[in-house]
């Protein structure tokens, strides 16, 4: 018999594991529909639902501030694209067919948010080489951009 706890292989029929102490004859296995009961946990389609929804804010606003060019849309966009990934690897398939158009529904907008998501990289990216291709082509002609700024700044 396994230990459920450190692995060590007991004796048949042994109550105890004979390197940890944890007892071998006590189930612990927590089944799903124990984890559901009463208002304890949420359902794993509220989790995927609040998880489509929440990778969706993030996507929208990592686009917005990569739009803006600020290190917020970069930011935004690798934590949404972690959470994405995430979800994707919970095991999670709806016993109910009832359940699974909302389950296929949630999914899309998940891939959805992805999608903007890896857009708002690219608009990052696109938007940090034009600003340093814009400030090299005026240093260029000799017009200080930044000297313009504080002077403004502190006028």
């Amino acid at each position: 018999m396994l230990c459920p706890k450190c692995g060590k292989e007991n004796p048949n029929g042994a109550s105890f594991c004979s390197r940890c102490g944890s007892p071998l004859d006590v189930d612990t296995t927590i089944s799903f529909e124990s984890l559901n009961r009463g208002n304890h946990a949420p359902s794993p389609l509220d989790q995927l639902r609040s998880e489509a929804n929440r990778a969706n804010t993030f996507a929208i606003l990592s686009l917005v501030f990569s739009c803006l060019g600020g290190l917020l849309g970069l930011i935004f966009a690798i934590i949404n694209i972690n959470r994405i990934s995430a979800v994707n690897r919970m095991n999670f398939f709806p016993d109910d067919v009832s359940e699974l158009d909302a389950y296929e529904a949630y999914k899309r907008k998940l891939h959805r948010a992805r999608k903007m998501t890896v857009i708002a990289l690219i608009v990052f990216a696109a938007v940090t080489v034009i600003t340093f291709v814009l400030t090299y082509i005026l240093a260029y002609y000799g017009i200080d951009i930044y000297g313009m700024l504080l002077d403004g700044l502190y006028k």
